[in-house]
């Protein structure tokens, strides 16, 4: 049975300063270890487990609490990013990550199945206890550690409150430091090197040198949002009315939530309707969407689902909202008490992949079902009342698309997708048939 070295990290205060790197990496917690193992003053006794670790072949797992980002400031700090004798001092912005709720940081190793390896596991614990500091100066810490089998890791994880890390097959998540063989003998040079800083320069001057950097391998990490589809029973919803609909469920999934947990009122507001919601819990934020039917040629178009996106950041917990949603009646006869329409979850969600959604390769094609809603004024100002988008001469109709093109890579920025987009083509129609026109969508509006 194959077992895994837990190592659970919490900080005194409720705010971590390692920014703007988010969750801590393992190299972070790499040099934590190696510092609390070495605050007696030699690391003799620590060796092998260190060395162990550093060579791990995989890397961890990682639970985060959830964060959100404070407010900044500017601090003047003497500039040690160049090698120079030069006192002038350089402002760095400070700004902390505010933690949720009281749950450690976890990092998850996947181990051998050798005797060593669970000894040196075992020592990696003992480590754990002497960690003090984690981040910067100011973050003081303590940790532990566990040997779990798979049974119990995997609930662990499950069952965590935030959000859960795991390496990318594919790489294109966010990149952590991780430690690598030679890691700990860089650090141990480097801290060498720190007493030898200062050395006598050309006319008398002193200049200040760098210490080496340490040697880490980065890994990219992903932390997937969970999703849940509801199927709409009852008739199908009209597609242009998409809009409507998605409102419907999110304010009656919304009072259901209210109802259970008045506590929870603001972060619900906040999470999943948004009102009063700050740029700050932008990522955070529940997203509900209306699925058309689609996948051929011949399909009518009409909504039979919606799907719930719960981003790994967020403060309702996802069984709270997978239960806030299903069962869910949208629409009651006032007078029979017949529902018409309601949610119940999906037993099938093979319909995703027409979507992209859970795909494990990166699609490079994109083509909206419904209209793109762009909430830039500059493009409507652009674009007379009297003229539409694909009407009017030729010119007009190049500035126009133009406009609304430029349009379109502000919200895609705004929304966090910082690659490159190419804008192949706008239009008012829909791209495959039995669609509707834009500007149905935004009947009464």
């Amino acid at each position: 049975m194959q077992r895994f070295l837990v190592l659970s990290v919490r900080l005194h205060d409720i705010r971590y300063h390692g920014t703007p790197e988010w969750p801590p990496s393992p190299a972070r917690l790499f040099q934590a270890l190696v510092a609390g193992a070495a605050s007696d003053g030699t690391l003799a006794a620590d060796l092998p487990a260190l060395r162990w670790l550093e060579q791990l072949v995989s890397a961890p797992t990682i639970g985060a609490p959830i964060t959100r980002a404070g407010r900044g400031f500017e601090n003047f700090v003497p500039n040690n990013d160049r090698d120079s004798s030069s006192f002038k001092k350089a402002g760095k912005i400070e700004r902390a990550q505010l933690l949720d709720g009281s749950s450690p940081l976890l990092y998850v190793w996947a181990l051998s199945d050798s005797e060593q390896s669970e000894g040196l596991a075992g020592q990696a614990c003992r480590i754990a206890d002497a960690l003090y500091q984690f981040g910067r100066g100011v973050d003081m810490a303590w940790a532990w550690g566990d040997v779990l089998d798979e049974a119990d890791a995997a609930t662990l994880l499950a069952e965590y409150p935030g959000a859960v890390y795991r390496p990318c097959a594919w790489g294109h998540g966010a990149p952590l430091a991780c430690p690598q063989r030679g890691s700990l003998d860089s650090l141990i040079t480097r801290h060498a090197a720190q007493s030898h800083r200062w050395i006598p320069g050309a006319e008398g001057k002193i200049a200040f040198a760098q210490a080496p950097r340490p040697r880490f391998r980065d890994v990219a990490y992903n932390s997937p949002p969970t999703h849940f589809v509801f199927d709409l029973e009852g008739q199908p919803w009209p597609l242009e009315r998409c809009a409507a609909l998605v409102e419907l469920a999110r304010d009656k999934a919304a009072g259901r939530l209210a109802d259970s947990s008045t506590a929870m009122k603001a972060q619900i507001e906040r999470a999943l309707i948004g009102r009063g919601a700050t740029e700050a819990d932008k990522a955070a934020r529940v997203q509900v969407l209306a699925l058309p039917s689609i996948g051929h040629t011949h399909a009518d178009r009409m909504i039979r689902r919606l799907l719930v996106r719960v981003p790994p950041n967020c403060v309702i917990a996802r069984d709270s909202i997978e239960w806030a949603f299903s069962g869910l009646a949208l629409q009651i006869d006032a007078e029979t008490g017949e529902i018409f329409r309601s949610l119940v979850p999906a037993d099938d969600k093979g319909m995703l992949r027409h979507y992209g959604v859970g795909d494990a390769m990166l699609a490079r094609f994109w083509r909206t079902v419904t209209p793109l809603v762009i909430p830039w004024p500059q493009a409507r100002r652009a674009m007379p009342a009297d003229r539409r988008l694909n009407s009017g001469g030729g010119l007009q109709r190049v500035a126009s698309q133009a406009v609304v093109a430029e349009a379109v890579q502000q919200a895609l920025r705004h929304a966090g997708k910082s690659a490159g987009a190419n804008i192949k083509r706008i239009q008012r129609e829909p791209f495959e048939a039995n669609g509707e026109r834009a500007e149905v969508f935004a009947h009464g509006s």
